[in-house]
């Protein structure tokens, strides 16, 4: 009986880890509904906070909550993939991470994972120029600035 437990406690810790995350995420649905700007910052990671002054509240209200339809583990957290009834049923993923011990939306995690990568344009070009006398007085106090050998 003993070893049966071992061995189903890591699917529970996991369970419990996964409905941890998705809590998380319901409730800063919940806070984003209900204009609540302190809760919303309390359930971001600390990355994140400062994007709570750009959110659209008052459109934010009208919209219906996303629907989680799977969570993954990832990197430490879980990516929950969402669907978007406000877009017809358009899917994408948020991120939700553990910080300061209990998990939170990553929303920066959450924008690099929807962004696509671009090709880059080719090498970066540095053409010669002449030095000025702002650029010799900032190389002279950066000598200055130089512990003695």
């Amino acid at each position: 009986m003993l070893c049966s437990a071992v061995a189903l406690a890591p699917a529970c810790i996991a369970d419990t880890e996964v409905q941890a995350a998705a809590a998380a995420f319901q409730s800063f649905q919940n806070a984003l509904q209900q204009g609540d700007r302190e809760r919303c910052r309390a359930l971001l990671t600390q990355d994140s906070v400062a994007a709570v002054e750009q959110f659209p509240w008052e459109s934010l209200r009208q919209r219906q909550q996303l629907a989680v339809v799977e969570a993954t583990r990832a990197h430490g957290g879980f990516h929950l993939r969402v669907r978007d009834p406000n877009e017809g049923g358009r899917e994408s993923t948020f991120v939700v991470a553990r910080e300061f011990g209990s998990y939170r939306v990553d929303l920066l995690a959450t924008i690099g994972l929807q962004r696509a990568p671009t090709a880059a344009r080719g090498p970066a070009e540095y053409a010669p120029r002449a030095l000025t006398a702002a650029d010799h007085d900032r190389l002279r106090q950066q000598q200055l600035a130089q512990p003695p050998r």
